[in-house]
């Protein structure tokens, strides 16, 4: 099974390239824009040129229009308008069945069976599936599949090793007695017989659950596997009286049981374990040839000859002295106490001594050279990935970095295809694995490899058969000195794989800067190549954290797999808090009966609520011009059959369930849907499907009648043809239903809302309005008054962070704005925000600022507090801004903390330091040492800042490097090894930080914890869309209602008046349906069920009773 249909790459790669290019020249339509005419050469330039342009084959001499943005991006512009150069697109490579020498390559003709095989059906279009890993969708999967898993993963799969290897046992040892005795009892017969048997349906049932059954037939399993059922038929054959034929054949019995040892004592493919299967492989030769030489000596030697030596009826040549003589013979040593006496088993003794000097110098030279070569040097066995799928994970790697990325690659809540399609990890790096890296590894069973290369050698990536991994990461060292040379470096390895793999394979790449992520430098691999910023994202976050109380803890969970605990009592706030950690985001297929009803985004988050506690809250819908993007609560659009659902499940079993609502299924399967069920006040109680649907549309049939009657309600239908996100891939048009009723308490919650719709309503026209024409934009015809105006300081737009040149150019404008923002003791009129950074400057701080900048949210001030003095690149850009301020001092010290306003501050952020500031030996990380005292300043300030708040602590969130650390802020609580589950806990015990007071509560925080945007990426690539639309918003242009856009977007309000002592599911559906409201989970007051501290609560029990105090996590338009 594929993991990403190749058929579909390039479509999908010229509709990507497509949405690049108009991404990119959307962005330069603002009302800032330049563009400028850039004439000709004159005609004494052109005699100058003439010669190199001939040589060049082009014109070089027609004048050329440029559209210049405010942070300096440059587009050249067609007769049209246009991008120049847009419409025309690289497509990729056709297939080619010869590898790269030109040879013709088998293995790669049994990789293209494996791909074109559907051995999953998953009803979705081609983008769906090229968005979506398989493993996330829900499908019908063959039956040969289902075998397969059951064989590989499932709780026969011991069973049936353990069966195989003692029925291949028990053949050998009976052969092996049959050359002492002659006859056999009934017993030993039919025990033969049932062995025989045995083996016969293994194979036939291996052959059907093969991934490709050619591959297997010839493969040299396959091959020992048929031939182990020739004596099943050889004992129903005319020779059945004749022993000596299936005694001869059971001998390669002996070749199944050599890779049952391999796999049962020793597991993984380090190099002892590779000395230890040739050894075992050359006892196997020396084995059957034993068994070989016996057979003819007793078959072939006259009865003359057996009478004159006295032999027994078994013959002159007993088992144990074949080997004896055997291995007497190979090894040259030669006593002479044994001779044959048959021409036959002297011709046996030549071909063997033949067979051991063509075998075993091969054999012990290749033991030796994996005795003497580096560790880990090997390469891949790419012969695995016809049975499976793996990728490939390289870079700066440490040992932190492997552990969180294989916990949650393999965490149990999503792993659920892993036996039918398993999935493989080869490690990549420049060094050999330390002890504490082998027992990491040695927790998955197999699963993963490490070998040591680099992926900037070719040969490397050969070894590790990087051309046919499903995927390859590319991770960045986060805490390098240079930025900007790290970025370089991941640049020339992208190239690198990509040169070598082709357009086939996905690269995900982490970059440390975010203006790196557009690069023109991968234009013509947009398609493959995708890269990753968690830097913007934490900084956004905590942007977002200043006004949404345990939003980092809240995110995050969403995205990563916690550890699983024992039972804590129903009661317990630490258990409410565990169930809302196992919530993450899937996307569903939803059911045909939503959109062949023509139900709206409201009634399907409704029904499927209700039915499997399962939270709805977006859509990946099919935009007009067949590009897919995500709408976080597309509050009254039609569902439409192109619409994939985006999902809060426990698991992937949960959210399965949603696409199977509505089938038909058997009655004790019905029975137990009709139990699935809970009323509002979380009382289990009996419905259909069919009967909580019709219940739905009753309802808003009632809806449409009492809004009628009493003119409150302006109902009505579009047929969304004047809306960009309308249509449907089958030519439908996604229909939008806007209403003005409101409930009593519609009017509160209104309220509460409001002002940030007055704040939306001043959004900048550059986020909202796309359709400006170009003709537009300010005409300037001089190129150098272009480039002033470009490079001016503070840029007319500012939401791109500005360039180094324009910073260097205006470095005495900036440091005068420094100069009159800098403070020695604050005082303003309103709180402000107090952002403490006690280490180097952040390089990427301009995103926290700009964030806190958005017209769609508030625009407190911002108070610095830094120990250094600043140059004009650190305040160039954040000084752009309005109302930013500077004090000098070290927030260590608590007279700085109160000239910088800290009991004035409605929010305290703490910023981890680089954990390098100057260059280092160690080859891999920084010491723990060396980042323990970094993270122990921090914990430091935290603490300063609580004793001077005193008693209101909930204003501060502090970032840490580690995050063990994290366990060090107050308050503390420890929590038993004992109650995680033992699997999980052995293969990430740092994750138990997940459950330390201040990261329940949203105070602690690590940037390290966003590395789910890159192995979730694996699995979905909106991923990172998903969380900037959570973070950001995105212009929700379906509700429009008085010609003014919203924003959707993650924010926070308290429960409504009168709520407290409801069910959380009564909360859910009254705002649901009367506030247009969407509840995602709750934010607990400290004191409930005598928690320690206030703590989230993501999707929680619909049964679950609110309290006074609490906040719910929303999405509203």
């Amino acid at each position: 099974m594929a993991s990403w249909p190749r058929r579909q790459l390039s479509r999908q790669y010229t509709s990507i390239q497509k949405r690049h290019h108009s991404s990119r020249i959307e962005s330069l339509k603002d009302e800032n824009a330049l563009e400028v005419n850039v004439h000709a050469l004159g005609e004494q330039e052109v005699e100058q040129t003439k010669r190199y342009n001939s040589l060049q084959g082009r014109q070089l001499t027609h004048s050329r229009t440029l559209l210049i943005s405010s942070s300096g991006q440059c587009i050249p512009l067609n007769e049209n308008g246009n991008e120049s150069g847009q419409g025309t697109y690289f497509e990729p490579p056709r297939e080619r069945r010869e590898s790269d020498s030109g040879k013709f390559s088998i293995q790669d003709e049994f990789l293209q069976l494996k791909h074109r095989r559907k051995d999953k059906i998953i009803r979705a279009s081609e983008d769906v599936l090229s968005s979506y890993h398989d493993s996330y969708l829900y499908g019908k999967i063959v039956s040969s599949i289902k075998v397969r898993a059951a064989i590989r993963g499932g709780k026969w799969s011991p069973l049936l090793m353990w069966a195989e290897s003692l029925a291949a046992l028990i053949l050998v040892s009976l052969y092996v007695r049959s050359t002492y005795t002659s006859g056999e009892d009934h017993v030993i017969k039919v025990l033969r017989i049932i062995c025989s048997i045995f083996f016969v349906v293994d194979y036939l049932v291996k052959l059907y659950s093969a991934p490709v059954r050619l591959y297997y037939f010839v493969s040299f399993t396959g091959i020992v596997d048929l031939i182990s059922t020739f004596p099943f038929f050889l004992i129903l054959s005319p020779w059945k009286e004749d022993n000596a034929i299936p005694q001869l054949v059971l001998l390669l019995r002996f070749l199944r049981i050599i890779p049952r040892l391999v796999s049962v004592v020793l597991a993984g493919n380090t190099i002892g374990q590779q000395i230890f299967q040739l050894t075992v492989y050359t006892f196997g030769v020396v084995f059957i040839m034993a068994g070989l030489l016996q057979w003819v000596e007793r078959k072939a030697t006259p009865l003359d000859v057996q009478k004159e030596n006295n032999c027994g009826p078994h013959g002159c040549l007993t088992f144990y002295h074949a080997i004896y003589f055997i291995i007497v013979t190979i090894s040259t040593v030669g006593y002479g106490d044994i001779t044959m006496h048959s021409d036959w088993g002297r011709a046996v003794t030549l071909f063997t001594i033949l067979i051991a000097l063509l075998i075993l110098p091969v054999q012990i030279n290749n033991i030796m050279e994996l005795a003497s070569r580096r560790p880990y040097g090997g390469k891949f066995a790419v012969q695995k990935v016809v049975g499976s799928r793996f990728v490939i994970v390289s870079g700066n790697l440490s040992y932190r970095t492997v552990q969180d990325f294989l916990s949650e690659f393999y965490h149990p809540s999503h792993d659920k295809d892993m036996p039918a399609f398993p999935l493989r990890v080869v490690i990549m790096a420049p060094y050999k694995p330390s002890f504490e890296m082998k027992t990491l590894l040695a927790n998955y069973k197999g699963r993963v490899e490490f070998i040591e290369g680099t992926p900037l050698k070719e040969s490397d990536l050969d070894r590790v058969g990087a051309k046919v991994a499903s995927a390859v990461f590319l991770m960045a060292d986060r805490q390098a000195v240079n930025p900007d040379a790290e970025d370089a470096a991941q640049f020339v390895r992208t190239l690198t794989v990509h040169r070598h793999c082709g357009p086939k394979v996905r690269v995900i790449v982490e970059m440390l800067k975010p203006e790196n992520e557009d690069s023109a430098i991968l234009d013509d691999a947009e398609n493959v190549i995708e890269i990753i910023c968690p830097e913007a994202i934490r900084f956004q976050l905590l942007a977002c954290s200043c006004h949404v109380k345990g939003l980092p803890t809240f995110l995050t969970n969403l995205f990563k797999s916690g550890l699983a605990v024992s039972s804590l009592g129903s009661e317990s706030w630490m258990q409410q808090y565990s169930n809302g950690l196992k919530q993450e985001v899937f996307p569903v297929i939803l059911p045909s009966c939503f959109y062949t009803e023509g139900f709206i985004f409201e009634e399907v988050a409704e029904v499927i609520y209700r039915k499997h506690q399962v939270i709805l809250f977006g859509l990946d819908i099919l935009m007009e011009d067949m590009s897919r993007d995500i709408v976080l609560y597309p509050r009254g659009r039609q569902i439409s059959s192109s619409d994939v659902g985006l999902v809060i499940a426990e698991d992937l079993w949960a959210a399965e369930e949603v696409s199977k609502f509505g089938r038909e299924v058997p009655f004790l399967r019905s029975m137990q849907k009709l139990s699935s069920c809970r009323s509002s006040n979380g009382k289990f109680y009996q419905i259909q499907d069919s009967e909580l649907l019709e219940e739905v549309k009753k309802r808003r049939l009632i809806q449409i009648t009492r809004s009628l009657d009493t003119n409150e309600t302006d109902f009505s239908i579009s047929t969304s043809s004047d809306h960009s996100m309308g249509k449907s891939s089958c030519g439908g048009s996604g229909s939008l239903i806007r209403s003005g009723y409101r409930s009593g308490h519609q009017s509160k919650i209104q309220n509460i809302i409001s002002a940030s719709h007055d704040q939306i309503q001043s959004l900048d026209s550059s986020l909202i309005d796309t359709d400006i024409p170009v003709g537009t934009k300010k005409h300037i015809f001089s190129l150098e008054e272009a480039i002033d105006i470009a490079m001016s300081w503070p840029p007319s737009q500012k939401w791109d962070k500005p360039e180094p040149p324009v910073l260097e150019r205006n470095a005495n404008v900036i440091m005068e704005n420094l100069s009159n923002r800098t403070m020695s003791v604050v005082n303003l009129n309103t709180p402000h925000i107090l952002l403490c950074i006690q280490g180097k400057w952040p390089v990427n701080i301009f995103y926290l600022i700009s964030h806190l900048r958005m017209p769609s949210m508030p625009n407190p001030p911002v108070v610095i507090l830094h120990p250094r003095e600043l140059g004009s690149s650190d305040w160039g850009c954040v000084g752009m801004f309005e109302d930013v301020y500077f004090i000098k001092g070290s927030p260590l010290y608590e007279l700085d903390l109160l000239r910088a306003g800290v009991m004035q501050a409605e929010r305290v952020i703490i910023l981890a330091q680089r954990c390098r500031e100057e260059e280092t030996n160690d080859e891999n990380e920084p010491s723990a040492t060396t980042v323990a005292s970094y993270d122990i300043n921090n914990i430091l300030i935290a603490a300063t800042v609580e004793r001077l708040l005193h008693p209101t602590r909930d204003r501060i969130v502090v970032e840490l490097q580690q995050e063990a650390q994290i366990h060090n802020l107050r308050p503390k609580f420890h929590m038993s090894k004992g109650r995680f589950d033992s699997e999980i806990y052995a293969r990430n015990r740092d994750a138990d930080y997940m459950f330390s007071p201040s990261y329940i509560e949203g105070k602690g925080f690590s940037p390290t914890a966003l590395n789910f945007l890159l192995y979730a990426t694996f699995f979905n690539r909106n991923t990172l869309n998903i969380v900037k639309k959570f973070l950001s918003g995105g212009v929700n242009l379906m509700s429009t209602e008085n010609n003014q856009s919203f924003l959707e977007k993650l924010d926070q309000h308290p429960i409504p008046k009168g709520y407290a002592g409801r069910t959380f599911m009564e909360l859910f559906l009254d705002v649901l349906r009367d506030d247009n409201i969407l509840v995602l989970g709750l934010h607990r007051p400290a004191g409930t069920f005598n928690s320690i501290v206030s703590y989230v609560y993501t999707n929680p029990q619909p049964a679950e009773i609110l309290v006074a105090g609490d906040l719910m996590f929303v999405i509203h338009a």
